[in-house]
Order: structure tokens, then C-alpha cells, then sequence
């Protein structure tokens, strides 16, 4: 019974503190039909930007299909660099930025707003060269999840000001 307790208590404190799952917390978008043009195609951040928009049931769709808006990808940048020398005077850590820039436009190839840049930085240990390759991988593809999400939540911000401006009303 003590065990049941605990586990509620501990529970009901997550979840007031604002605790949620990394990524889950991609405001709603409200339109269904974008068109993304980008330089690069097949890369590892267009299937997640493909992945999260399905998820908000947003469907990517041709030029001639009358899409809502238009999302303008430039090319995925990465830089890394050394941020860590071990005693032995070789890299013991590294930092990678992930970077893009992108716009939002309507149909008319006018912009929503600026062109924005999304950024993610992290950095890693190094000093353990088994796995190093591996964990670089996964460290990449979760930063292209928070450059993907980073993307969607001042989409919705962006969005929300146009809808505004246009008359319509913002939800």
C-alpha cells in the first residue's frame, strides 16, 4: 500500500512541475496541406520534419496541389568542434551546432515573418573511443528532433500572428 502511495505521490509531482516527454510538447498547427521545398532531398531531417507533421496529421503535398503554406529548407549545417583536451593532448570532448535556416511562406511565395534559423548545440565526451561514431549518430538524430521541433513551435507562432492579421480567427 505504502508502495502505491509513493508511486501516485511521485506521480501527481511530475506531472505538476511541467515534467513531459521530450517531444511531445509541438503545439497544434492548424492547417493541413504544406508544400516543403528544399535544396537537399532524402536527408535524415526531412523524414523527421515528414514524421512530425504526420503526427499534427499535416500532409505534404506537390506545387499543384494547392498547399496552405509553403516551408522554404535551406541545407543542414554541422560544426563541430574540440572543446576538451585530455592529458594526453588529444580531443577528450567535442561540441556539434546543427543548424538550418528556413522561411514560411503562403501559396503566393509571400513570407510569414523573417527567415528564421533554427540552432541546436551539444556536446560530448570524447575520451572513450569505442561507440564514439554511434553515439554521434544518435546525439545527431536527437538534434534533429529539437531542430524539427523548434521549427513546428515558431511555425504555430508564426502562423497564429498571420491568421490574426488576416482576419481569421487564431486558435
Amino acid at each position: 500500500m505504502k508502495a502505491l502511495i509513493l508511486s501516485l505521490s511521485l506521480l501527481l509531482l511530475t506531472s505538476a512541475c511541467g515534467w513531459h516527454l521530450r517531444g511531445s510538447l509541438n503545439p497544434p498547427l492548424e492547417f493541413e496541406r504544406i508544400r516543403v521545398v528544399s535544396s537537399e532531398e532524402h536527408t535524415e531531417l526531412l523524414r523527421e520534419l515528414t514524421r512530425s507533421l504526420a503526427s499534427q496529421d499535416i500532409e505534404i503535398v506537390a506545387a499543384d496541389e494547392n498547399p496552405e503554406y509553403i516551408l522554404a529548407l535551406g541545407d543542414e549545417t554541422t560544426r563541430r568542434r574540440t572543446v576538451g583536451i585530455g592529458a594526453d593532448t588529444l580531443a577528450s570532448a567535442y561540441s556539434i551546432t546543427l543548424m538550418v535556416r528556413y522561411q514560411i511562406l503562403t501559396p503566393d511565395n509571400v513570407p510569414v515573418g523573417a527567415q528564421e534559423q533554427a540552432r541546436v548545440t551539444r556536446s560530448y565526451d570524447a575520451s572513450d573511443s569505442t561507440g564514439i561514431e554511434r553515439e554521434e549518430e544518435i546525439l545527431m538524430s536527437e538534434m534533429r528532433v529539437d531542430l524539427v521541433q523548434q521549427m513546428m513551435r515558431r511555425a504555430y507562432i508564426l502562423l497564429q500572428d498571420d491568421n490574426g492579421a488576416d482576419g481569421k480567427t487564431a486558435q
